[in-house]
């Protein structure tokens, strides 16, 4: 059985063929919201790092830990200011692009196969060693055999369409709303305040239109089962 969380749904029904594209979220979606640093000129970073340690400094502030009964990273050193391969340190607007740049220069520093990675639904961060360069896509159409049943749910309980924040030393409040959701059936539904003294005006409404890009939609929630797939 395979189980996630998704947001929308759309379907192509172009020459007859039903084909199905499925968009979600889960915890996982934090890699892709905060960018990681790791600044070289720090002093505090010119120490030595495994390649473990540096992958649990990326994660956080995400919700992911690493999974349980991982197998272990080779004890490769990592360093900020040495010039050889051994170094790793930057600025990446995600912190999905700083794991990859870490398990590539892992790669190459320990002659392995290509790593792959995922956050499962138990937010556990796991990794696996492939040969391939890259995986096909595999289309599953309704009439595929292999498919049990196909379950599709909506949760609009814990929709956000409201919220306000506040921001600098004055304690300034600013409100914003997703007027799409609203409007789609939904009504109001406030968030809780958020309050941030020490940041911006600019901030303030950047973070709070984060939470509702996140939050004003329903979840979806998708129960596959398949037979020898």
């Amino acid at each position: 059985m395979i189980k996630g969380s998704i947001e929308r749904v759309s379907r192509d029904d172009t020459d007859n063929n039903r084909i199905y594209e499925i968009y979600g979220r889960d915890i996982g979606r934090m890699l892709i919201k905060q960018p990681f640093k790791y600044d070289c000129t720090k002093t505090e970073n010119n120490v030595n790092k495994t390649a473990l340690e540096m992958l649990q400094l990326i994660l956080v502030d995400t919700g992911i830990t690493i999974g349980r009964g991982q197998t272990q990273l080779q004890k490769v050193t990592l360093n900020s200011s040495e010039n050889n391969l051994n170094r790793f340190c930057g600025s990446w607007e995600a912190k999905r692009d700083a794991i990859n740049a870490l398990f590539s220069q892992y790669v190459k520093i320990t002659g392995i196969n290509k790593l792959r990675w995922f956050v499962d639904l138990g937010g556990y961060f796991r990794w696996f060693e492939t040969k391939s360069d890259r995986f096909d896509y595999n289309y599953i159409f309704k009439e595929d055999d292999r498919i049990i049943s196909f379950q599709v749910t909506e949760d609009a309980t814990n929709i956000i369409n409201r919220i306000t924040g506040y921001y600098g030393e004055n304690n300034t409040s600013i409100t914003k709303n997703d007027t799409n959701s609203q409007n789609a059936g939904y009504g109001i539904c406030v968030g809780q305040d958020i309050s941030e003294p020490d940041m911006t005006q600019t901030q303030m409404d950047a973070r709070l239109q984060m939470e509702l890009d996140q939050k004003s939609s329903p979840i979806y929630t998708a129960t596959v089962k398949m037979l020898g797939f």
